[in-house]
C-alpha cells in the first residue's frame, strides 16, 4: 500500500493546516471525508508499506472513532479492500504524475528497430551508409 505525506486543512479551513507523514492512501480518502473533499493538499508519495487491508481498516476505525460508521461504509467487510495508491482515490496531484514517473522518447528521437523474435537489431559494420539498428521511415 502507498504512504504519502501531505499537508490536511482541518474543516476545509487552509489557515487551520496539519503536515500528515506516511500515511496511507486510505487515510487520505478518510481524511478528506472527515474535513471536506479536497482537504488534503500537496500530496507526495513517500514509499510503499506491506500492511494489510485489514490492519490498516482496524487502525482507521481506532484513529477516527467518531467515523468508525462511515469508514465500515467506505471500507465495508471483515476483510475489505482499500485503495493501494492515489491512482484508486483518483488524486490528482496537481496535473503531475509524481506516483509512476515515466521516461518520455522525444518525437523526433529515432526508433530501434528489432529482429522478428523481438530483440533488438544491430547495426551492420559491412553498409557504413545505413544504420540498420534505427527503425527506417516508411514514405507515405
Amino acid at each position: 500500500m502507498q504512504l504519502v505525506s501531505c499537508s490536511v486543512s482541518l474543516q476545509s479551513d487552509i489557515r487551520n493546516t496539519v503536515e500528515k507523514h506516511n500515511i496511507s492512501v486510505a487515510e487520505v480518502a478518510v481524511l478528506n471525508m472527515v474535513h471536506g473533499q479536497g482537504a488534503c493538499a500537496n500530496i507526495k508519495p513517500t514509499k510503499m508499506d506491506k500492511r494489510s487491508h485489514k490492519d490498516e481498516k482496524s487502525f482507521l476505525v481506532e484513529k477516527f472513532r467518531k467515523h468508525a460508521s462511515s469508514i465500515n461504509e467506505m471500507f465495508p467487510g471483515l476483510n475489505p479492500s482499500l485503495p493501494v495508491s492515489l491512482r484508486d482515490i483518483e488524486i490528482d496531484m496537481d496535473g503531475s504524475d509524481e506516483e509512476s514517473p515515466k521516461r518520455t522518447r522525444k518525437k523526433d528521437a529515432p526508433k530501434r528497430a528489432h529482429e522478428p523474435d523481438g530483440t533488438f537489431m544491430a547495426d551492420d559494420p559491412a553498409t557504413p551508409d545505413v544504420n540498420e539498428s534505427i527503425q527506417q521511415e516508411l514514405s507515405k
